[in-house]
Parts: structure tokens; sequence; C-alpha cells
């Protein structure tokens, strides 16, 4: 019975309608002696959230004549993962000794479970002027059982801006000697937030 029936449809995988019920009348046989059967049939697609249904129902009257409406439902998955979380990694400036540590991302899918999604992470440096100016960036993308896909991108430009500190608690200081008392020249030694200290370079000049 009914104007419409069950029609083949094409659906996301978190769209499938439940199955409808159907009722069915006969010219000799009451509609409540009529049987209805119903079946449904899954085959399995190229992934798992891309497969067919195939619902089929059969009314049957007293005498056994029967008569059945097939509806196939295209079950497709055509949506990306989402990452998790209101914030993501932002593009950020920093010194060479405050690069931050990457980010563990998850991200959640209309489909598959979170435990099924793969997240790829990759990180590319791009050398800038010196050894401690260079651009990092990083890629996260993450992959549902179907392919599809969704990538998030931080771009971190490193720099240095803090100079050398010379050690040593107290560093030579201004004096007044006698001429056959002149010091000879310290032989100071430095350290840097980013340079180690085989590469920092220590000119000295003395003007009289």
């Amino acid at each position: 019975d009914g104007e419409v029936l069950p029609q083949d449809i094409t659906v996301d995988c978190e769209a499938i309608p439940e199955s409808d019920y159907l009722s069915a009348s006969d010219n000799c046989s009451s509609s409540e002696v009529i049987t209805i059967d119903f079946t449904e049939v899954r085959t399995d697609g190229d992934c798992p959230n891309s497969y067919t249904l195939t619902r089929t129902w059969t009314a049957t009257d007293e005498c056994g004549n029967s008569t059945s409406h097939v509806q196939n439902i295209t079950v497709q998955d055509t949506t990306a993962p989402v990452f998790d979380g209101e914030v993501l990694p932002q593009d950020i400036t920093v010194d060479c000794d405050a690069i931050p540590e990457a980010y563990i991302l998850s991200a959640s899918d209309n489909c598959s479970s979170s435990e099924v999604i793969t997240i790829d992470f990759t990180e590319e440096r791009i050398n800038g002027e010196c050894e401690q100016y260079f651009t990092l960036i990083r890629t996260w993308t993450a992959t549902d059982e179907c392919g599809n896909s969704t990538s998030h991108v931080q771009t971190i430009t490193v720099q240095d801006t803090t100079a050398p500190v010379f050690d040593g608690e107290v560093l030579p200081q201004d004096i007044t000697v006698d001429c056959d008392a002149v010091p000879e020249a310290y032989n100071l030694s430095a350290t840097d937030n980013c340079s180690s200290s085989e590469v920092i370079t220590i000119d000295f000049t003395e003007v009289r």
C-alpha cells in the first residue's frame, strides 16, 4: 500500500534511513493474513564505509501468491575527518631556543571511529640567512578508512635575536695602573642561547 514505495537512494554513511514498514492489500485475502517478509543484504564496496544495502519486502497472500519490492541504498563516505580541539597550532615566530614540541593531534569523523583514523605528521625545514634563522613547516594529515583526508599546517619562523654572554662572574673592569703593571689581556669565552661555544667568534681590539 502507499503511493510511493522506498526508492533507490545514495546517502552518506551517517544518513542511512530506517527501513520503512510496508503494508499490502489483496483481492482475496484480508490485510490481516497477508505476510510481509523483510530482508536486508549488505554488499561491501572498496572501503568499510562504502557499500550497498539491498532491502527487499515480500508480500504473500493465503494462497502463496507473492510480490516483492526492492530498494537499493548506495552508502558512501565523502566527508573528511575534522581535527579535535577549538584551537589548532597556529603560525608563530620564536627564538631558536623556544621552538615548541610538535602537538599530538586527534581527529573525529562522521563514519570512522577515532581508533581507525590515521594522522600523519611531517616537518620540513627551510633554511634562512644563517644557521639559526629558518622556517619549520609542520603538517598534520588526518585520513579516514575511505581515504578522505584533511590537513592542518603550522609555520614556525625561527630567529636568533639574543647576543652571546661572556662567561665568568667578574669580567675585566676599568683600572688605573703604573706603566710597569699593565696586565695581559684576558682570554674571554662566551656562551649563547642558540650557538655552541665552538662557533662563537671573539674578536679583541686594543686602542692606545
